[in-house]
């Protein structure tokens, strides 16, 4: 039995309009709610899609160390094509299963510069408003 199918005089149960506001009034005081930076928020949109690919099976301040220390060595597709396997993967080491992700960053990479001419915009932003719905519910 839904609220909007309730007696108005069953004791105890919300009618439609309370149970929208206790919602409301829930989401309002939920940490969710806030706006908080994390690691796949950046305003260049390859870095955040670089940081949605390192933070699988990642704690957000293990990506953190892995984004940092791979884009100190570069911070574009072709920059990162460049470099060896090893170097990548010891650059993202902190973020785990970094062998795997050496391969998928570097396949990631090839595709935006023959696909895209390494620009990426929708993909990115895509992918941020995906988990900001997910955080949101």
């Amino acid at each position: 039995m839904s609220a909007k199918s309730a007696p108005p005089d069953a004791p105890g149960l919300l009618d439609a309009d309370e149970i929208d506001a206790l919602f409301e009034r829930l989401k309002s005081t939920s940490p969710a709610s806030e706006k908080r930076e994390t690691v796949k928020d950046d305003r260049v949109a390859f870095r955040a899609l670089v940081a949605c690919l390192l933070s699988a099976q990642s704690l957000d301040s293990n990506t953190a160390k892995a984004k940092n220390a791979l884009f100190a060595l570069a911070d574009t597709p072709a920059g990162i094509l460049v470099l060896d396997d090893q170097a990548i993967a010891a650059a993202i080491r902190p973020a785990g299963l970094y062998n795997m992700k050496t391969r998928n960053l570097k396949r990631l990479c090839a595709a935006l510069i023959e696909e895209h001419g390494e620009v990426v915009h929708l993909v990115a932003f895509a992918t941020r408003d995906a988990i900001e719905a997910q955080e949101l519910g």
